[in-house]
């Protein structure tokens, strides 16, 4: 099954990779790769193809294990995270029984002990709209990328102590009037000798973090290393159903990683078909409207996943009583 998923950000998009000084200001920077543009190094940035397919892992189990009995913390993690590293590599017997009890294990695998048959490519712009750079004249980058500022703050403003909170330019400036006025109002209680002592206003630190604007439209494939059964074809379109409807990266208390989706199916001649597609609701942003557009087989596929996991036993999901541990 080979798929292709177009998103449209309709908020911006955090998926940190890590943070640096290297400007003066601390900053936490997203997830970039480089391409050769014009004869330049180019800097785009992405979304990792794992961070999808972990949000569709993750949906897709909690769909599956709702309601499950007798599940131990460590076959919660071979079901939805792939499990640890406690297993070593099975005989082709015990893998096929595995793969055969649960399609979702068989999608992404469990550790050493099963492979996955997914393949994810990473979210790539589909336009880029490069920038030469100033400080460095051989690179460009892409202009889908900004900075927007955040403080550690403590008692801003009399607002009670807030953790990296996003500061706007005019409430900086309103915070920085009310830092002058807080030191003369100490400053003559010294003076005076007051009993009476006003609290200090204080911010830790001003730190930047990148983003991916919103607008900005982004494209992956997912595909299969060998042909999916029907109930593996029914998981994965049931968790691309489930997982458009959330929200992508980090920062998702403050409204961001909302996407709209196109899925589509690509033939053997390349013509492509909408599967799923989940767009902006108007009324809530964060409850996508979502429609399916399964042909005969798919729907097929997707009754009888849902019919295996009405049915689920035990034994589907317990499967650390099949796997052999290292020795």
């Amino acid at each position: 099954m080979d798929l292709r998923i177009k998103t449209s950000l309709v908020t911006p998009l955090v998926q940190t990779e890590g943070s640096d000084s290297s400007t003066g200001i601390p900053t936490v920077r997203i997830m970039k790769r480089e391409m050769i543009h014009e004869g330049k190094i180019a800097k785009y940035p992405i979304y990792t193809g794992n961070g999808f397919r972990g949000l569709l892992h993750r949906e897709l189990a909690f769909y599956f294990l709702t309601g499950a009995e007798d599940l131990s913390q460590t076959n919660y993690h071979l079901n939805a995270a792939g499990g640890g590293s406690n297993f070593q590599a099975q005989t082709l017997e015990i893998v096929r029984k595995i793969r055969g009890l649960n399609p979702i294990v068989s999608l992404f695998g469990a550790s050493l002990a099963v492979s996955g048959r997914l393949i994810n490519t990473e979210f790539t712009p589909t336009q880029f709209f490069w920038s030469d750079s100033e400080k460095h004249p051989d690179q460009k980058y892409s202009r889908l990328i900004k900075r927007a500022p955040y403080a550690k703050v403590d008692d801003l403003i009399g607002s009670g102590t807030e953790y990296a909170s996003l500061v706007s330019d005019d409430l900086r400036e309103i915070y920085n009037e009310t830092v002058i006025d807080t030191q003369e109002e100490r400053a003559n209680e010294r003076k005076n000798k007051s009993e009476t002592k006003t609290k200090k206003e204080t911010i830790q630190s001003w730190n930047e973090f990148e983003y991916i604007i919103a607008g900005a439209e982004l494209m992956a494939y997912t595909s299969s290393k060998k042909e999916l059964t029907q109930l593996e074809k029914g998981a994965l379109l049931k968790g691309l159903s489930l997982a458009v409807r959330r929200q992508l990266g980090g920062f998702e208390s403050k409204g961001y990683g909302v996407a709209e989706f196109t899925i589509e199916s690509i033939d053997e001649n390349g013509i492509a078909r909408n599967v799923i597609t989940s767009r902006k609701n108007e009324a809530n942003i964060f409850k996508p409207i979502v429609e399916t557009f399964y042909n005969t087989e798919e729907r097929e596929a997707v009754e009888a996943f849902e019919t295996f996991v009405k049915n689920r036993t035990k034994e589907n999901y317990n499967i650390d009583e099949i796997l052999v541990a290292k020795k």
